[in-house]
């Protein structure tokens, strides 16, 4: 159960008055232990793994958990299922479709079912559009071969532009949003496929400036590209994709129940980001270049940082109080009602 200490308390009561009362997070992922075909923490290694084996959420727990972090606010929810190959995906879209009316639901979507059986996912369990994930593709290609195209087929993207479905794409390949075949698939998808309303998760994985490389420049001029910015604190990086694309094509989504880690994030060389965290808490990550662990017992949320990054950047941009409504809110809202 995630409660509010003495730290976490006066973390919240800075950002609090920059929230709107109520939140609209896009970036959850819920499931249950049963949906998992063999205990190894859903497929996953390293420090997510760890985390994810002892931090299994359901909608029950989500809820708990925000109204324990983010007292007095109400919040509502964009959620997908854990993804994962070893994951029993159509059981657990079973269950996201049956999770309640302030949580709106994807599919997650393997690329080799075919558009009829996907439609058959996303209409009988109620939902609105679809989650692939790289790890999927990579079952019948070398990972960092993987292409936004390997992981939905042109069948399901034409059925998805056909039905106006949300997609939130989390990118493939080591070099992610600065990659340039992800940029040219990212063009494409916006330019052929206009009916998708597309979510590049953790703004393409640019943890920090160096990240982006020249895809801002690219991806400019596209129309109907949006970002969210789950799991990332880097208040530069929200700078500058607002300055190239405004207020109203980026919005929250916490990753939850990833946000829930106590941890503090810092950049290396490169732009490498290294994430600081109690010690023991996420099990053994003594050979995770991305891991630092500490003796701090201050450290508080994830889903604070990355929200106290976000007021940095309006502060930095003289943002006002409709505009980071349009963040915490809006943008998502009108996304899936729309």
């Amino acid at each position: 159960m995630f409660t509010q200490n003495e730290t976490d308390k006066k973390f919240y009561e800075q950002i609090r008055d920059y929230l709107p009362e109520t939140i609209f997070d896009a970036h959850v992922h819920l499931w249950k232990k049963e949906f998992i075909r063999k205990d190894d923490a859903a497929g996953v290694a390293g420090w997510v793994g760890n985390f994810i084996a002892e931090h299994i959420m359901d909608a029950e727990q989500y809820t708990d958990t925000v109204n324990a972090l983010f007292p007095g606010k109400k919040t509502e929810a964009l959620a997908f299922g854990w993804v994962e190959p070893n994951v029993d995906l159509e059981g657990n879209n079973e269950y996201i479709g049956s999770c309640g009316k302030d949580i709106r639901r994807l599919a997650v979507a393997r690329p080799d079912w075919s558009a009829e059986y996907t439609i058959d996912q996303v209409e009988k369990n109620g939902l609105c559009g679809l989650k692939p994930y790289p790890g999927f593709a990579a079952l019948f290609k070398p990972a960092n071969e993987v292409r936004v195209t390997d992981m939905l087929s042109a069948d399901q993207l034409a059925a998805a532009n056909e039905k106006g479905w949300v997609i939130v794409l989390h990118l493939p390949r080591t070099g992610r949003l600065a990659d340039r075949q992800n940029i040219q698939d990212l063009i494409m998808i916006d330019r052929q496929y206009p009916n998708i309303k597309t979510v590049v998760a953790h703004i393409g994985r640019a943890y920090a400036p160096e990240n982006i490389g020249d895809a801002f420049d690219a991806l400019k001029d596209t129309k109907h590209l949006v970002f969210d910015f789950a799991a990332n604190t880097n208040a530069e990086v929200f700078k500058q994709t607002i300055e190239v694309f405004g207020t109203k094509r980026i919005h929250y989504g916490s990753d939850m129940p990833i946000s829930g880690m106590r941890m503090r994030r810092t950049y290396g060389v490169g732009g490498n980001y290294i994430n600081i965290v109690p010690k023991g808490s996420c099990g053994d990550v003594s050979g995770d270049p991305h891991m630092m662990e500490c003796e701090d017992t201050d450290i508080s949320y994830f889903a604070y940082e990355c929200v106290a990054a976000m007021t940095d950047a309006a502060r930095n941009l003289g943002l006002k109080d409709r505009d980071m409504e349009d963040i915490f809110f809006s943008n998502a809202k009108n996304l899936i009602t729309t």
